[in-house]
């Protein structure tokens, strides 16, 4: 997994936030979560607390609670978590 790429694209996603173009930035997140999927199961299988970070995360009111709820979701819809 590219982790420079990922935190590039991020960086823009959450600039495009500050400049009110949601559209762009939603495009940007979801593309990183795509991207960081495959990483983000094996760490779930690995270790069941790693539900427990996405949790908390999920919790802030900030462009990386709202990927984190994204993140919970998808994991609960394909049973990797409950």
């Amino acid at each position: 997994m590219n982790t420079k790429l990922l935190n590039v694209m991020r960086e823009e996603a959450e600039a495009c936030l500050l400049r009110g173009d949601t559209e762009n930035a939603n495009a940007l997140f979801k593309q990183c979560i795509d991207m960081a999927l495959p990483y983000i199961e094996d760490q779930v299988k690995e270790s069941p607390d790693y539900k427990y970070i996405l949790m908390a995360e999920a919790e802030a009111d900030t462009p990386m609670g709202e990927t984190a709820r994204m993140i919970l979701t998808y994991l609960i819809a394909k049973g990797l978590i409950k």
